[in-house]
């Protein structure tokens, strides 16, 4: 994965480097929600179904649920990010 910040348009970006750090795949672009809280802008389209995110940061951790629904999902998934760990 690769998180960029694009200041011109005050957003995260998130890809994926599948196909390598030459042929990145977009997932989704985050804006401020709140004041620790940023959401995808739109969902990542994935065949038909819909991933959109949201990321929460506290002082010592980071979490990242996405959500993903499509016509045989409808999961939610949390990753969270602290010093040293993530839990799934």
């Amino acid at each position: 994965y690769r998180w960029s910040r694009l200041e011109s348009v005050g957003c995260l970006r998130l890809e994926h480097l599948r196909f390598g750090e030459d042929s990145p795949v977009h997932l989704v672009d985050l804006v401020p929600e709140t004041e620790h809280t940023w959401a995808s802008v739109e969902p990542h389209v994935c065949k038909e179904d819909l991933y959109s995110a949201r990321l929460h940061y506290y002082s010592a951790a980071i979490e990242l649920r996405w959500v993903i629904k499509g016509p045989k999902k409808d999961e939610d998934i949390l990753y969270r990010y602290s010093a040293g760990s993530v839990v799934m």
